[in-house]
């Protein structure tokens, strides 16, 4: 999937002050220690939503690796907010089908 642009979103430059948005991709000890909640909480499948960037599209990916790693298992994968918000992925609809 191209990476998509919302209009939404301001094109304005930053202004100090205003949150640093830079888009970094995650560290090795932030996937351990998302992964380690979960399984702390005894998740067994999760769904998982992410920003349309590169580097939030990769990171959703490398959740999923590890999260199948760990021996659970992926529901469904979507980014945020568009294609997720209104389709089956949004919030309320994950709940009703546990």
């Amino acid at each position: 999937m191209d990476t998509l642009t919302s209009p939404l979103l301001a094109t304005t430059t930053r202004r100090p002050g205003d949150a640093d948005t830079t888009d970094t991709a995650a560290t090795d000890a932030e996937l351990t220690a998302l992964i380690d909640l979960a399984l702390d909480r005894a998740a067994r499948t999760i769904t998982i939503g992410s920003g349309r960037t590169p580097l939030a599209v990769a990171d959703a990916a490398a959740i999923a690796v590890r999260w199948e790693q760990a021996g659970g298992s992926v529901r469904a994968t979507g980014t945020w907010p568009e294609t997720v918000a209104d389709g089956d992925l949004s919030p309320a609809r994950v709940r009703e089908t546990r």
